[in-house]
């Protein structure tokens, strides 16, 4: 086993995940040699109190200590590591304080990304693999959703995801929701959110892709599978009549049927307001749907760190 440059790794701390990728490279395309999904929800009581509640962080931090294990194992090279918080730490009041903490105690250097950063990693990730260089890519996240056109060069994010949308209108856990109205008000934030976003801008595009948890949920919702299986639901093609469907149907189950769905069993209780980010997005940008990407902006972060900067 080696410890060189040709191995490198990448953290993606989000409002709901946390996602490890570690990989190696070549003269060809990087192998994977782990992607691991954790879900210690560093955004839960984001939409309620401004920050980053003591329970997520704890949380969160059993997740990274993890994280740096299998890192240990695998022996990446600090340098070879870039680790980053996005929507979660950039909204969060106590974002700094929580960077401070990991870094203290973990040794961790936590890069808080900006938003359209975000963005280029996640369309330098999906373009890399695509047969068509110019891809729309939509992010649909637990905090944000992000958007990248026009060969990458332009890129908006609105504060809008899953995670924080639940937590608001729906309530997240026990909790109550923070604002009155329910599943059509937060619908209604969705519509106000997407008007920030170029109307129209894939109209005539070749390929649009999504990425994110919630994509690949619906991925393995759209092919029926008996399970849950990230593998299979890349590629596949999502309407965007059908996301508008299921986030009205998945809207009207109980959490504990939604479980019995072929989807993240952690993605249960925010799934719907996930499914309808993608369909207003989908519908604002003039899409007739998009295929689903498993390769989200931690594949950008190691392409980099591998073989150089992208875009």
């Amino acid at each position: 086993m080696t410890n060189d440059s040709s191995r490198a790794a990448a953290i993606d701390l989000g409002t709901n995940t946390a996602l490890l990728l570690i990989a190696t490279g070549g003269t060809g395309p990087f192998k994977v040699v782990a992607d691991i999904a954790e879900t210690p929800r560093l955004g839960a009581g984001l939409a309620t109190t401004g920050g980053l509640a003591a329970s997520a962080v704890e949380r969160t931090m059993r997740t990274l200590q993890g994280f740096l294990g299998r890192l240990e194992l695998e022996r990446i090279l600090a340098k070879n590591l870039r680790a980053v918080g996005t929507e979660v730490l950039r909204r969060a009041s106590n974002a700094d304080a929580f960077v401070k903490h990991v870094k203290s105690e973990l040794g961790l250097t936590i890069e808080i990304l900006p938003a359209k950063e975000e963005a280029r990693l996640g369309y330098t990730a999906v373009a890399s693999a695509s047969t068509d260089r110019r891809p729309v890519v939509i992010d649909v996240g637990g905090g944000s959703c992000e958007l990248t056109w026009e060969g990458g060069r332009r890129r908006e994010s609105i504060p809008i995801g899953a995670l924080v949308l639940t937590e608001q209108f729906l309530g997240l856990g026990s909790q109550a929701p923070k604002s009155p109205g329910g599943w059509p008000a937060l619908r209604a934030r969705i519509e106000q959110a997407v008007e920030e976003l170029p109307e129209g801008c894939a109209r005539g595009v070749r390929e649009v892709v999504v990425i994110g948890g919630s994509a690949v949920s619906l991925g393995c919702l759209a092919l029926e599978l008996s399970a849950f299986d990230a593998a299979r639901a890349e590629g596949v093609a999502i309407t965007t009549e059908a996301a508008a469907g299921w986030a009205e149907h998945l809207a009207g189950l109980s959490i504990a049927q939604r479980r019995n769905l072929p989807i993240e069993a952690d993605r249960a209780e925010i799934l719907p307001a996930g499914a309808a980010c993608l369909a207003a997005v989908l519908r604002r940008i003039g899409a007739a749907g998009a295929r689903v990407s498993a390769r989200g902006l931690r594949y950008g972060i190691v392409m980099e760190l591998l073989y150089g900067r992208g875009l």
